[in-house]
């Protein structure tokens, strides 16, 4: 998906990069789109809710990209609604190296938008193509994930790019943490779930889940049944 936001026009780039940041901060796509209408209580990410950290010290937003870039270690999303009415969270990542860092890819939005505007109220999935500025959809969000399954050729691994939307980024952040053995509390707490409903995107159809489950299974455990047998005689007298 980053390959998609690497160049391009201002929309591209901002899918590439909120595609990055919804995967590895679990969001759900009502957090950083706007929809048509306003069915649910959930406030969406603004340049407001966003904290840049250098280790322990708070950046300012309005730093040159470059410097942000460079010294930037961590970033913060702090959360006033959410779905679940959950009030006053925040999801916490640290910087990594490589091209997929969620916290760079937040850094260049934050700067494209205040290039823009310093109004701090501004969805962070916005987009300046043109003076006024426009929001992602979840729509420009499902189009991109189905067009890149397709392109990154990921259906000869049994992806159907019909069975794929914006909510597999969020659900595919899950796995990802399963699947490189993150706790259930650890999962819960990064998509903010209240329950294990977390489990639901859990799929085991994964051929990871059972990888070395065959030879495990096969090796001789020498054993004894304790579970509860009825005694009719002794098994083993006293020699005394």
């Amino acid at each position: 998906m980053y390959t998609y936001g690497k160049s391009g026009t201002a929309k591209h780039k901002a899918i590439g990069d909120m595609a990055l940041i919804a995967f590895y901060y679990l969001l759900r796509v009502g957090e950083y789109t706007r929809e048509s209408t306003n069915r649910t209580r959930t406030q969406q990410f603004r340049v407001t809710d966003i904290t840049f950290w250098n280790n322990n010290t708070i950046l300012d937003k309005t730093l040159p990209l470059a410097t942000l870039l460079h010294t930037c270690t961590a970033a913060t999303l702090n959360i006033d609604n959410q779905k679940n009415g959950k009030r006053n969270q925040s999801i916490h990542h640290e910087a990594k190296q490589g091209e997929t860092c969620p916290v760079k890819a937040l850094i260049r939005r934050i700067h494209h938008i205040l290039l823009h505007t310093s109004n701090g109220n501004t969805i962070i999935s916005t987009y300046f193509a043109n003076p006024s500025g426009r929001v992602l959809r979840a729509t420009d969000i499902n189009s991109a994930i189905k067009a890149a399954v397709i392109r990154l050729g990921l259906r000869t691994y049994g992806f159907n790019p019909d069975q794929i939307s914006s909510h597999s980024l969020r659900a595919g952040g899950a796995m990802a943490l399963h699947l490189n053995h993150q706790s259930s509390a650890t999962i819960r707490l990064m998509g903010r779930w209240s329950s294990d409903t977390f489990l639901d995107y859990i799929h085991s159809q994964i051929a990871a889940f059972s990888t070395g489950l065959s030879s495990a299974m096969s090796k001789n455990i020498l054993f004894n049944n304790i579970g509860f047998q009825k005694i009719t005689s002794p098994i083993v007298t006293n020699a005394a």
